[in-house]
């Protein structure tokens, strides 16, 4: 018969495998709404524009991160026959994939700052450092919470999801390295955004000015979202016990997806229509000046 103390920690455990995987389907319900809402732009400012790096990492970060997302949903729905080395393998393995799609979307922000410091040495040796830092202190983390693994598929009876029994206390630091970094880059665009907003310019770049707004916005917004899951990804794994180790990946995949090609849809769309407005601007001052200016004789005749 069960103790009163087994009933408890048996709801507990129940309750947090419940959480999983609503946090591991809600992350990629959110990302297939987005991509329905941008496929218009995706299809204008991707599919139809000519082919770049751009284009590349969109396709990445769009479709392999949402691939990733839905792997992992099926992973935490459907583990009743999945042995304890198959969870071992897939714990060991699922971490990867977010670390690297941060990289990406990192790596995007940095040549975005590059191009706004006008391809300063400095901005790029800064940025690239700490760039490395962050890609050695993550990795360090993920190797050593995966030494220490301790992969089971059954935490509690008749209840299956993959669970790490082991994960190191200092698991939580994993989510301090990206926010260091990404308050680094916010800083780096809020100084540059109030540089370029004292600038006297003149009408001709105007759609030139836009176009940094959009870059300077979107390195804030995305520092944003960065800020928010990291610190509650730190913060859970930090005062949570090990089961709640799989609640808050999927949302910092998802934002990390969603943010990503929004900021690459937002510099297309933002370049294209300031050419857009730059060619309907020079057409209006060249029927203009064709107005004002006096007809010669050779006109009059």
């Amino acid at each position: 018969m069960s103790t009163i103390p087994e009933v408890a920690e048996y709801i507990s455990v129940t309750r947090v495998v419940q959480i999983t995987r609503i946090c591991q389907l809600a992350p990629y319900v959110v990302m297939f709404y987005d991509h329905v809402l941008t496929f218009d732009q995706e299809v204008e400012h991707i599919w139809k524009s000519s082919r770049s790096l751009n284009t590349a990492v969109f396709v990445i970060l769009r479709y392999s991160g949402s691939a990733v997302a839905l792997l992992s949903v099926f992973a935490f729905l459907a583990q009743a026959h999945a042995s304890n080395d198959l969870c071992r393998v897939f714990l060991l393995l699922q971490g990867w994939p977010i670390c690297f799609i941060t990289w990406l979307v990192q790596l995007i922000l940095q040549m975005r700052l590059y191009v706004l410091y006008n391809n300063s040495k400095k901005i790029l040796y800064l940025t690239g450092g700490a760039y490395i830092a962050e890609i050695v202190a993550m990795s360090t983390i993920v190797v050593i919470a995966n030494v220490s693994t301790d992969a089971v598929n059954e935490p509690a009876p008749g209840l299956f999801i993959c669970t790490n029994l082991n994960t190191p206390k200092i698991f939580y630091s994993f989510w301090l390295a990206p926010l260091v970094f990404e308050l680094i880059l916010c800083l780096l665009a809020i100084r540059i955004g109030i540089q370029r907003s004292k600038d006297h310019l003149g009408p001709a770049l105007i759609s030139g000015t836009r176009l940094v707004n959009v870059i300077v916005m979107g390195n804030v917004m995305y520092f944003v979202g960065v800020l928010l899951s990291c610190i509650v990804g730190a913060a859970m794994l930090k005062n949570l016990s090990s089961q709640w180790l799989e609640v808050p990946g999927g949302f910092a995949l998802a934002v990390e997806v969603i943010a990503g090609c929004r900021l690459i849809l937002h510099i297309r769309g933002a370049a294209c229509e300031g050419l857009y407005n730059t060619t309907i601007t020079s057409t209006r001052v060249g029927v203009q000046l064709q107005h004002s200016l006096p007809k010669s004789d050779l006109d009059e005749a």
